[in-house]
């Protein structure tokens, strides 16, 4: 198929941080929504923990270049992010 693992790896932690910031931020019927400052603390504070470092930072990189137009953040946000990955 022409992947390799290491592709597909860095897929899924792409995936992974931008599910993670998507669900934090939306309130959920068992938890408030968290505000954004507080979630990306959250992320930095775990980068090489529970998230490549890599990673969080386009994570930063794309939220402060596309916030205004995020509106889907599950969607839209992943689709930045991996654009953003790929161009670097």
């Amino acid at each position: 198929n022409g992947y390799t693992a290491e592709v597909l790896n860095m897929g899924a932690k792409i995936i992974h941080v931008s599910d993670v910031y998507d669900a934090m931020l939306r309130a959920r019927p068992y938890k408030k929504a968290i505000p954004h400052a507080e979630v990306i603390d959250y992320i930095e504070k775990n980068a090489t923990i529970m998230f490549d470092p890599n990673i969080v930072c386009i994570l930063n990189n794309v939220i402060e270049k596309y916030r205004a137009r995020l509106i889907k953040p599950t969607n839209e946000l992943l689709i930045y992010l991996i654009n953003e990955f790929m161009s670097a």
